[in-house]
């Protein structure tokens, strides 16, 4: 967290996993930069909803059903992706922790596609 020349706040880096500590960060330093009054925060509390598609494609996706194939097409339509390789290497990291099953999901998405 680094607080510049006319009060900006800079919130770099992380994961979408610590975005709440960060926001936690970012509003602890504004509030010391008294850019902001101190209060408890009101999502601290707030428990995140799982995505059924998200959910469900996690059981599927390195089975023969069609988890992987709506996963594909849920990341791409809503969350940027841009090709299946950036859903298998970015959205499930599974080209990176399984190459040999990130080739043969590869294959099924290419399949599916035609």
């Amino acid at each position: 967290m680094l607080t510049e020349f006319g009060g900006v706040i800079s919130v770099v880096g992380g994961k979408w996993t610590t975005y709440r500590r960060k926001a936690v960060d970012a509003l602890d330093a504004a509030t010391r930069a008294r850019l902001l009054p101190g209060a408890k925060s009101r999502t601290a509390d707030l428990l995140l909803t799982k995505d059924d598609v998200l959910v469900a494609a996690a059981d599927d996706t390195l089975k023969a059903g069609s988890g992987l194939q709506r996963f594909n097409q849920h990341c791409r339509q809503f969350t940027q992706a841009r090709t299946s390789a950036d859903v298998l290497a970015r959205r499930i990291r599974l080209e990176f922790l399984d190459a040999s099953a990130a080739q043969k999901a590869a294959a099924r998405l290419r399949n599916t596609a035609r």
